[in-house]
């Protein structure tokens, strides 16, 4: 005698487990800069509605180059003609993300952030007095925590599109301050 038992998943394919995903849109940097997102990420996922994975982000990438000019010697003081907006941010962090029945998702992550930041070389350098300053730019690292919220429409259970809204919050170090980023992605994803 055979006992034969029947389940619903014994003739489907196994739900896609690994997640990838390149999101485009706009954010602004500190409120003063609005520009073009970048996002690529990768997730695996680990429960029924959980997920965990790494992002990597380009914010603030039409900022404004240091000029020469921008300052100039006056005595033993300078002065600011122009303060350029250097306000690119790139990120590295890690996720953990829930998933409803609905497709609407929450994201909260955390990681490191690389800012970049204008400076001022003295000219000549070895002198008291310079007769001028050299722009450059530089970039430091800090600490990040990042939020997204959004929801996702499935076209399959291969291919979907996910609508996002996110926070950013970057620390700076020495040289440069705290960056805020606020902004909204399209994304599309695929599984396997």
């Amino acid at each position: 005698m055979t006992l034969a038992l029947s389940s619903p998943a014994l003739g489907q394919a196994r739900d896609p487990r690994f997640q990838l995903g390149a999101g485009a849109g706009v954010a602004t940097v500190n409120a003063n800069l609005t520009g073009p997102a970048i996002d690529v990420r990768a997730g695996w996922r680990v429960g029924n509605r959980l997920s965990v994975g790494a992002l990597f982000g380009f914010y603030g990438m039409n900022d404004e180059a240091p000029r020469e000019g921008d300052v100039v010697p006056n005595g033993f003081d300078v002065v600011f003609n122009r303060v350029p907006n250097v306000a690119q941010v790139r990120t590295w962090n890690g996720f953990v993300q829930w998933t409803g029945h609905s497709g609407v998702f929450i994201r909260p992550g955390g990681g490191f952030g690389w800012h970049r930041f204008a400076f001022y070389m003295p000219f000549p350098p070895n002198t008291a007095t310079p007769q001028s300053y050299l722009p450059g730019e530089s970039s430091e690292m800090g600490l990040i925590f990042t939020l997204a919220a959004g929801k996702e429409f499935r076209r399959s259970s291969r291919v979907g599109v996910a609508i996002e809204g996110f926070l950013v919050m970057s620390s700076g170090e020495d040289s440069s301050s705290q960056r805020t980023i606020v902004g909204v992605n399209v994304v599309p994803l695929l599984r396997w």
